[in-house]
């Protein structure tokens, strides 16, 4: 069975989906969990700011499983206490592979059509298979997840002028302030999320620029090529109040910026407006920051919120980018199917192999032209087993008739 537990921006608010993040030390271990259970194959875990999911195969890849006790299993792995099923949604075989496809598309992303999406699957598939716990269905899952994906970007206008969240930040940033190319803004974060934003807010005219992130180096050559500024994170608090605009996106797993240090600036500020724009998950900005007078907190949710009117126009693609995902599902679907038939396919070639053997030696002990003998054992060995596989396939229509698998294998008696 191929079986999705996730749990995303449509489904849940930030504060439960940053319970969520898995990092890569915690993909490996819960990854260790499952391959306790009877039948585990592979596992794929894709954790992002927007969602955490997660893929994974038991054989029989037909046979049902219980999610609600791998649902049960990942709460109890994060000590989570609530009603995590609340928060998650659920799918199997092959509305899961239709899901992937979906997800690496862009199509089910806050952003419609963004491609951050595609490095941050390659991050997770590089990670499953170094780690050795992927498995060959989500592998080939996975590749045709990227190829599906490819198609829809080239072949639909829903990438078109998509923008990232790191954009769509800096747009709003954009939007409230009239003289943004005036601003002083701090970004705190030198990853893939906090270059672009500096890319965009350079391309706004802001010259007075600087970045912070955990690993000073990194920084540091940040700012050598944007031609910003650099300090180390830990000194943020004395510069915060020289800044109008501060943007948070780092796998920090605490506040960086508290409710006290910003009180703090906002006295040496006069209560002079700033706008705090947290793209971290778990959040970097304590929740309540913006009780204090003159600071304004944008999250996650509340971009979401910015950016669904941005994009109307686009969603018409989906139609469109829903053929390829059909087209990609069938695809797959048969290599699945096809994979079902091979236990039976392996048994019936030793099967013929050995009455190749069998019929060889008795030609032998009559004749002692042994060439031509081998030559005409192997030719109609090969005539028999081709025969067999193309009836074996159109019998089980290639293997996607799972109630005729069983039946076959014991025809062919294939110890499963």
């Amino acid at each position: 069975m191929i079986g999705l537990i996730g749990i995303n921006h449509k489904t849940a608010p930030i504060e439960i989906r940053e319970r969520f993040v898995f990092d890569e030390q915690s993909i490996i271990s819960l990854a260790n969990q499952f391959k306790t259970r009877l039948g585990f194959e592979g596992l794929f875990v894709l954790s992002t700011c927007n969602r955490t999911e997660f893929y994974f195969v038991f054989q029989n890849l037909y046979k049902e499983i219980s999610f609600t006790e791998l649902s049960a299993e990942i709460a109890n792995f994060k000590n989570f206490e609530g009603d995590f099923d609340k928060y998650t949604f659920t799918l199997s075989n092959s509305e899961a592979i239709k899901h992937m496809f979906q997800v690496a598309a862009g199509l089910d992303s806050m952003i419609l059509g963004e491609y951050q999406i595609v490095g941050q699957m390659k991050d997770a598939y590089f990670l499953a298979r170094n780690n050795d716990i992927l498995g060959p269905t989500l592998t080939r899952m996975f590749h045709k997840a990227l190829e599906t994906g490819k198609k829809i970007r080239t072949n639909t206008e829903v990438s078109r002028g998509a923008l990232s969240v790191s954009y769509a930040a800096v747009k709003l940033a954009d939007d409230l302030f009239a003289n943004l190319n005036e601003k002083n803004v701090l970004v705190i974060g030198a990853g893939k999320t906090g270059q672009i934003a500096i890319e965009h807010f350079q391309k706004k005219g802001i010259t007075n620029l600087t970045i912070a992130n955990r690993t000073l180096e990194k920084a540091v050559v940040l700012a050598q090529k944007t031609s910003s500024r650099f300090i180390e994170i830990k000194n943020i608090s004395e510069i915060l109040h020289n800044q109008d605009i501060v943007l948070v996106s780092t796998a920090c797993e605490h506040a960086l910026i508290t409710k006290s240090m910003m009180q703090n600036s906002m006295l040496l500020r006069e209560q002079k407006s700033i706008l705090l724009i947290d793209l971290s998950v778990p959040r970097n900005i304590e929740a309540d920051i913006d009780e204090i007078e003159g600071v304004e907190l944008i999250d996650m949710d509340r971009l979401q919120k910015v950016v669904e009117a941005s994009q109307e126009s686009r969603k018409a693609e989906i139609k469109h980018a829903s053929v390829y995902i059909e087209r990609g599902l069938i695809d797959f679907n048969e290599w699945l199917g096809f994979r079902e038939l091979m236990p039976a396919i392996s048994s019936l070639s030793e099967n013929f192999k050995a009455i190749h053997q069998t019929e060889i030696e008795l030609f032998l002990s009559k004749n002692n032209n042994k060439v031509k003998a081998e030559q005409f054992g192997e030719h109609i060995t090969k005539k028999y087993i081709q025969l067999v596989i193309k009836q074996l396939k159109n019998v089980t229509n290639n293997g996607q008739n799972p109630e005729l698998v069983p039946l076959v294998n014991k025809i062919f008696d294939v110890k499963c």
